[in-house]
């Protein structure tokens, strides 16, 4: 019986198109290799099993009519069989490619987080060298800023000895104005108050009031801007003594004081006398009276101050040397005097908002 599913032409070793004779002659080769009485006591079944083979072959190929139904089943399953093939080929390809895109699409998520990996560590790479680069910029400022202080605050210690041990309070003076006319800032008062020199310091109302107290390095300087916006009318602040009085520096000698009697001047001015507004500031460490040629009023001679004490006349001889005991004393002096106007300041803004209130 033909089978589609044994290939006779393979198996007798000749092609689709062999001639009857060529088919006779490769079965005769064929069964004389496999012929059951030449076989090995051990091959014997399988050779009778080939041998039954080839003579089915032999018997289909050399009819004609067997071999032409043969024939169709035998290209019917060689086609259905390439088609296999080729469909096979067609979904291994697609396996193929559809591993392929995987395997793409593995490798960018992989590059792309090994990018973002890079990113991120140059990023918090660049943010530790900014913090780094902040922070020795922080310290240089805040290092800075402490060299500027302390040489600022020498400065000033070295100004508040020169000045002759002048309150603190003295210097001050206490200024207000209409807020409806015109607001003042601290920048504004300072750029105002430091037209008569000697400027320090403005300390602002804690309340948020029109007010402000402007301290200065001399009493002199004070005198200088009270004097001034008492003269003019025009003026938007109203000045007043820190203290609440006249400082005892700017007062006339006693005419019963024993030291040593001011030197006479050639046009004596008397003590009440006004100051101009602006005056240049005089030197008072000098006995000798201003010329009359000088285009300044003449004054009648300050008091003069010094780290050793007050005098009230003018001083003839060397200033005695600061002592260092001395000095530091002079510079707690004048830290608590500080500390006192602030809180001079904070208490009569309190009883000022208690009567309003």
């Amino acid at each position: 019986m033909a089978s589609a599913e044994e290939d006779y032409y393979a198996l007798l070793g000749v092609g689709p198109t062999a001639s009857e004779a060529d088919i006779k002659k490769a079965y005769k080769k064929k069964a004389l290799k496999w012929h059951p009485d030449k076989a090995k006591p051990e091959q014997k079944d399988s050779a009778e099993a080939m041998f039954h083979l080839l003579t089915v072959a032999s018997d289909i190929l050399l009819d004609p009519t067997a071999r032409a139904t043969y024939d169709a089943a035998h290209k019917a399953r060689h086609a259905q069989k390439a088609r296999m093939e080729k469909m096979d080929s067609h979904r291994r390809k697609q396996r193929e490619d559809l591993e392929q895109r995987e395997e793409a699409v593995k490798r960018r998520k992989a590059e792309a987080t090994a990018e973002v990996l890079a990113r991120q560590t140059t990023i918090d790479r660049l943010k530790e060298e900014g913090m780094r680069k902040l922070r020795a910029e922080e310290e240089r400022r805040r290092v800075a800023t402490m060299v500027a202080s302390e040489k600022a605050r020498e400065e000033r210690e070295r100004s508040e000895a020169a000045s002759g041990g002048e309150s603190i309070v003295d210097c001050s003076i206490k200024v207000k104005w209409k807020r409806k006319k015109k607001d003042y800032g601290v920048k504004d008062l300072e750029m105002f108050f430091s037209q008569y020199g000697g400027f320090a310091q403005v300390i602002p109302s804690t309340k948020g009031k029109a007010t402000a107290v402007v301290v200065f390095t001399t009493v002199f300087s004070a005198d200088a801007a009270m004097k001034d916006l008492a003269s003019n009318h025009k003026s938007q602040f109203q000045s007043s003594w820190a203290g609440g009085k006249e400082p005892d520096a700017l007062k006339p000698p006693s005419s019963n004081d024993t030291q040593t009697p001011i030197p006479p001047q050639s046009t004596p001015v008397p003590p009440t006398a006004p100051r101009p507004s602006q005056p240049a500031p005089p030197s008072y460490t000098t006995a000798h009276p201003p010329s009359s040629s000088s285009t300044f009023p003449s004054f009648p001679a300050f008091p003069t101050f010094s780290a050793g004490g007050f005098s009230p006349f003018p001083s003839t001889t060397t200033p005695v040397a600061d002592d260092d005991y001395e000095t530091i004393t002079l510079m707690k002096m004048r830290e608590a005097e500080r500390e006192k106007l602030k809180a001079q300041i904070i208490a009569q803004e309190a009883e000022e908002a208690r009567k309003k209130g």
